[in-house]
């Protein structure tokens, strides 16, 4: 198999993933703003909490299913077999753990809002988010065997269609008065459209057809799914740490302030979690046809563009956090453009992870990925618990961002085991970014008004990094060979 046929097909999954992403991303950032600026540091606070115990609830009850499917229904497709066992081996498992996850959190809700975070207010919001994990989970079936099927468009435009109902639910709710509560039915609410949009997108893709459960096939799909499963607990746990110990040493209104850079940095790994998904199934099925050539030719060209990309952008975040947080989330959240910093350096690594995780998920070694990230969680944890009371929320975002760089180290270890990895261009984007840096940091010393100052600095800073790369000869003739195949898929 050509490696550059597959890494033209690779880039066309993540194209489409990508523009479902961005549109999908833009509808979401707009609506955080209208949530910390409608909601005030406070509530936002708690209801970035509301986000953290779903994020929970979901992930430790999703076993891995997802992955799992993915996975088998992308082998099953490359070696012609029937692919419906799996959804229907799949459902009974999904229908338990949705029921059961949900209930809990619902008659939990109590005890978190006050015992571990001790503020009443949570209480109602929590129990509207067990809604949303019942859907989440219900999703993640559908979506799983999507992604086999490599329906990258389909799942792209699911989650514009999550984040869009979501978007206009909340403006609906905050129009009838409803704060707190409103956002709360409009996150949960989301996920119940989506779950519909699936369900219509499956029908289309291939019949529900309900075939005898494989009690063989289900313990292929635990034991591929278990290890992801927990690696996701940790991961989970990488992602909320910060805000749980926030929540339990300090106070929401320091959750609201930590959070608000959350969905800024979340920008930059956005290209990267798209970029993964494509690459996931086609790993899985070159694994299956052991063609080491192709998975090294594959992994290390995505890896390449993952860098190019993320350098710039987390070092322009870096310098413009202060503006940012001003012109988005007003001056109240200013406290936040410390972290901002921090968070924005981290997000190199978030975005190196997921392209990794795919990696080592796709050539079935998925409990390398459950040590890795449990090792980055525990001492997550342990940097969480001692940072905080004695830098607040600038100690969890060192915390989180020492944990994430101890995550990339060993699964890059790992990798370098299984294929020879090619670093050679690394340092053209560093010099890159570096002059772009300069520029930027010039520009800013300027008297220009804020936004007008912003756009200078984005237009120029984009120019610059791009003409350096071609004078330092960053791009190779693969590499333009593929941009020029850069189009997403057509029928």
């Amino acid at each position: 198999m050509n490696p550059e046929n597959l890494t033209v097909k690779i880039a066309k999954g993540t194209s489409l993933l990508f523009m479902g992403s961005l549109a999908g991303y833009f509808i979401s950032f707009f609506y955080k703003i209208i949530l910390a600026r409608g909601l005030g540091p406070e509530e936002y606070g708690v209801f970035s909490l509301v986000l953290m115990m779903v994020g929970f609830f979901t992930t430790f009850f999703s076993l891995g299913l997802p992955s799992a499917i993915t996975k088998y229904t992308s082998e099953y497709i490359s070696q012609k077999k029937e692919i419906h066992t799996i959804f229907s081996t799949a459902a009974p498992i999904t229908v338990f753990t949705a029921t059961l996850g949900s209930v809990l959190l619902f008659f939990l809700s109590g005890f978190f809002a006050i015992n571990v975070f001790h503020n009443p207010l949570a209480v109602i919001p929590f129990k509207i988010g067990s809604l949303a994990v019942f859907f989440s989970l219900f999703s993640g079936l559908f979506s799983g065997v999507l992604t086999g099927f490599q329906k990258m468009g389909i799942l792209s435009f699911s989650g514009v269609i999550e984040k869009g109902s979501k978007f206009l639910l909340t403006i609906l709710f905050f129009s009838l008065g409803f704060k707190i509560l409103g956002a709360t039915w409009a996150y949960s609410l989301s996920f119940f459209v989506m779950f519909v949009f699936l369900v219509v997108a499956y029908k289309h893709t291939t019949p529900i057809i309900f075939k005898k459960a494989e009690f063989n096939l289900a313990k292929k799909l635990l034991s591929f799914g278990v290890p992801l499963f927990m690696a996701g607990i940790a991961a989970t746990f990488l992602g909320w740490t910060d805000s749980f110990f926030i929540g339990y040493f300090l106070t929401a209104k320091d959750v609201g302030y930590y959070n608000v850079a959350l969905p800024v940095v979340g920008l930059l790994s956005m290209v990267m979690a798209a970029l993964a998904v494509a690459l996931f199934p086609m790993i899985s099925q070159l694994n299956a046809k052991k063609d080491k050539k192709s998975l090294g030719e594959i992994f290390n060209r995505s890896l390449k563009y993952s860098i190019y990309f993320i350098l710039p952008a987390a070092t322009g975040s870096f310098l413009l956090a202060k503006p940012i947080i001003q012109i988005l989330f007003t001056s109240e959240y200013l406290a936040a453009v410390p972290a901002f910093r921090i968070l924005s350096i981290g997000t190199i690594f978030t975005s190196l992870i997921v392209i990794s995780r795919s990696f080592i998920a796709g050539i079935n070694e998925p409990r390398k990925i459950m040590k890795y990230t449990f090792i980055a969680a525990i001492l997550n944890v342990i940097l969480n618990y001692f940072l905080i009371p004695l830098w607040g929320i600038n100690g969890a975002a060192i915390a989180t961002v020492t944990s994430l760089i101890l995550l990339f180290l060993l699964s890059i270890k790992f990798i370098r085991k299984k294929i020879k990895l090619n670093l050679s261009y690394i340092f053209k984007p560093i010099i890159s970014s570096a002059i772009m840096a300069f520029s930027t940091i010039l520009i800013l010393q300027t008297s220009l008004p804020k936004i007008m100052k912003m756009v200078v600095i984005i237009f120029l800073a984009i120019v610059l990094y791009f003409s350096v790369m071609y004078l330092l000869k960053g791009f190779d003739k693969k590499d333009k060979e593929m941009i020029r195949k850069f189009t997403p898929v057509r029928k």
